[in-house]
């Protein structure tokens, strides 16, 4: 046999070994990288299939043996193209567009192209003529096409285009940490488009199909790229999908704490993280956020939050939490740190805590957020031996102003008179609505004596100055009861509001619109 053709099925024989060994790993894992490497595994099967029996076309002398490897070419050559598309829109994160009847009307072609090959002797519509060519160092197939073979060529370009536009779009959106798997991905592909075009332009020597020879330059490097790089184990699937488009911030470590690759959100989460941070370890890019590094160097994978300013603006609160990262052999390989902005969340939470805590009428605290804080209050007036007061307000026959003016001018009425007292009243100072008209005021560091004078100055602010509804003046007044504590004796808030309640009831009873002021405890009538 002729150097050059034992060569050149030598080259052949190599590139299917080599294809056949990757089919393999893939296939192995194909539970760890899913659909790629399925696609990946079925594309090299039908790749290998293409060289092999190519190689064997090459060693045969005669014109029938030819064309009889020839129909086992054409078991991968139509297939294995449609297949490295599925590979590809699998691998960038087109994952979702795949579906049966899709990947059904995907090989409609390369099915009607088998079949005109195999039945090319009865219509001669996918070879119009074959002849043999023994000019050379080996006889090769020279043949003149008919439409079907230009059918499959049309629909194969279309093919190659779509998968070229995919892996170039990947390379240009793949980050720092990835590139070089995106690389090998356009590289594969540009060795056979050479060959492609030298076979299609007629510069191909002794009229060699080039393309499963380039495959055969192209096979090492998908090796090199799925033992060395990993393709299969850490394949950048849709990064511009999935990763760069992620509302979250994400931060991949190695095992030695060096970033390795991050998503835009991370940088208006943490503005210090920029491309040159690639490499660098993290101690030194978050060297400002204590908070941080601390979850990273404790290998804590508990939710910390985080807050960041965003200058003169507000401050974002963020989670953050930490997830190791494992090979498809389960060996720990890096981690990712994931940031949650939940500042909106924060803030409506707790706007829902503070409108449970809240009357809905006036704003102020409820009874039951009141005896939260009363109770807290008192006991810590009792700890350090100082005086507080509690003041009752009650708005007097307020009936009479819902039944004259109405409800909504009963409402309008309620919230004049809190809005009089808060203005008079100090920030420490708790006021809440403990029932319908009533009302009670719970003043820190404050002697029963200046409760009272306080008291008469509300009483006074309700009584003087008439509240506007609808044109109309309605006069509203108040009786007080006011208490507190002088003496250390323990107290609880129960007793003080008895003791308030029996000073109102005093007001009440003296003729309404006054004060009445009680210091605890209460001395008991003599029956």
């Amino acid at each position: 046999m002729d150097t050059v053709r034992v060569s050149i099925v030598g080259v052949l024989l190599f590139s299917a070994t080599v294809i056949v060994y990757l089919s393999i790993v893939a296939w192995r894992r194909r539970i760890s990288a899913g659909a790629p490497a399925v696609y990946f595994c079925l594309c090299m099967a039908l790749l290998a299939i293409y060289t092999l029996s190519y190689a064997l076309e090459l060693s045969s002398n005669t014109l029938d043996a030819i064309l009889f490897w020839i129909k086992f070419e054409y078991l991968g050559i139509p297939t294995m193209i449609p297949m490295w598309l599925l590979f590809a829109l699998s691998v960038t994160g087109r994952g979702s567009w795949i579906t049966p009847r899709r990947m059904a009307v995907l090989f409609v072609i390369p099915v009607v192209t088998i079949l005109a090959n195999y039945t090319n002797q009865f219509h001669h519509l996918y070879y119009a003529t074959t002849s043999l060519d023994a000019n050379g160092h080996f006889p090769t197939l020279v043949v003149t096409t008919g439409p079907f073979y230009w059918l499959h060529l049309i629909y194969s370009n279309i093919c190659l285009i779509i998968i070229t536009y995919l892996f170039i779009h990947m390379l240009v959106k793949a980050a720092p940490s990835f590139r070089r798997q995106a690389a090998i991905f356009c590289v594969g592909l540009l060795i056979p488009w050479i060959g492609y075009a030298f076979y299609f332009s007629g510069h191909s020597p002794y009229h060699l199909d080039l393309i499963p020879i380039a495959m055969g330059i192209t096979a090492p490097l998908l090796a090199l790229g799925v033992f060395q790089f990993q393709i299969l184990d850490i394949v950048p699937i849709a990064r511009e999908i999935v990763f760069e488009e992620m509302i979250d911030g994400v931060l991949v470590l190695d095992t030695k704490d060096r970033i390795v690759d991050y998503n835009p959100a991370i940088q208006f989460m943490l503005p210090e993280i920029i491309r040159a941070s690639i490499g660098r370890t993290v101690n030194e890019v978050l060297v400002g956020r204590p908070e941080l590094l601390r979850q990273i160097e404790k290998n804590s994978l508990e939710t910390i939050q985080l807050k960041v300013h965003d200058g003169d603006k507000e401050t974002h609160t963020f989670q953050s939490r930490a997830s190791w990262m494992h090979s498809s052999r389960g060996k720990v390989v890096g981690r990712t740190i994931a940031l949650h902005d939940y500042t909106q969340e924060t803030s409506l939470l707790n706007q829902l805590k503070d409108l449970a805590r809240r009357d809905g009428l006036t704003g102020i605290f409820n009874y039951r957020h009141f005896s939260e804080l009363a109770n807290a209050e008192i006991e810590r007036a009792q700890r350090y031996k100082k005086v507080f007061s509690l003041i009752i307000l009650d708005l007097d026959r307020f009936k009479r102003v819902n039944d004259r003016y109405g409800h909504a001018a009963g409402d309008v009425a309620l919230k004049a008179v809190v809005n009089r007292c808060r203005r008079r009243i100090r920030k420490v100072d708790i006021m809440a609505r403990f029932g319908g008209e009533e009302f009670v005021i719970l003043l820190p560091e404050t002697a029963p004596e200046k409760a009272g004078v306080l008291a008469e100055r509300l009483c006074a602010a309700i009584r003087t100055k008439p509240i506007r509804y609808e044109g109309q003046a309605i006069r509203v007044t108040a009786s007080f009861g006011v208490t507190g504590l002088v003496s250390p004796r323990k107290v609880s808030l129960e007793d003080l509001f008895r003791a308030a309640d029996k000073a109102l009831y005093i007001a009440k009873k003296g003729g309404r619109d006054q004060v009445s002021v009680q210091t605890y405890p209460v001395r008991r009538e003599p029956a």
